[in-house]
């Protein structure tokens, strides 16, 4: 394979970025693992579920944040790697992927707040009962405050792949099936996060698990690719 000119071959940034990617992939992947299992379809069964899980619910959201840092150390690299044509378009992937993770990281802040106040609840005395479960409601992640800032979650770390994947495209570093297919990913997911907005996530978790579940592949993908330049010179 010809290595276009201008790639960060074997640099030790892009090496950290592959294994931000593949690292990343892999802790998301087992942390939503057990999310998917539990499912968001019912927030009474799935208050169910978490009751019987608290420190597992912790791990999750622990799991998921290190995975969203890892992936993001990827992203910076694969920035930093377009220099020239698609720089533009690579550097607001970047910045937007800073403020999704960030978003991501509160959430995951609230989901252990939320934890604690399950295991508060059910250790309350029976009079203090109803005000620990109106706790648990506004800080739930489907009735709380979790409703509002999960779709703005969605709707930054996607427009983040699409806008990196512009700068994949124009740069001709990449493979260009990488880049248009994270384009596509990144229009459906803004989509689906606006959508989220105004009707929940509920309504469509099903849809936005499949979206996830590509978009793993995807960044999983990707981050072989720079893996195989960075560190073997293929």
């Amino acid at each position: 394979m010809t290595k276009p000119q201008g790639f960060l071959r074997g640099t030790e940034q892009q090496k950290l970025s592959s294994a931000g990617l593949i690292i990343g992939v892999l802790l998301i992947t087992i942390g939503n693992v057990w999310v998917t299992l539990v499912g968001l379809g019912d927030p009474t069964e799935a208050l169910s579920k978490y009751s019987e899980n608290v420190q597992l619910l912790q791990i999750v959201a622990l799991l998921i944040t290190l995975g969203w840092w890892a992936v993001m150390i990827g992203v910076v690299g694969v920035s930093h790697s377009i220099t020239t044509r698609g720089a533009a378009w690579a550097r607001l992937g970047l910045y937007f992927m800073i403020m999704g993770s960030t978003l991501w990281t509160l959430g995951m802040a609230f989901d252990i707040s939320y934890a604690n106040l399950i295991a508060n609840w059910l250790a309350a005395a029976e009079a203090d009962k109803d005000f620990a479960r109106d706790l648990i409601t506004i800080y739930s992640p489907t009735l709380g405050i979790g409703r509002g800032l999960f779709p703005m979650n969605v709707m930054s770390n996607w427009l983040a792949f699409g806008f990196l994947s512009l700068g994949m495209i124009r740069s001709s570093i990449y493979p260009r099936w990488l880049g248009w297919f994270g384009f596509v990913l990144g229009a459906i997911g803004l989509t689906m996060g606006a959508t989220m907005a105004f009707i929940g996530r509920e309504a469509i978790w099903n849809a936005f698990t499949i979206l996830a579940f590509v978009t793993i592949l995807w960044l999983l993908a990707l981050g072989i690719w720079m893996f195989r330049v960075s560190w073997l010179g293929k």
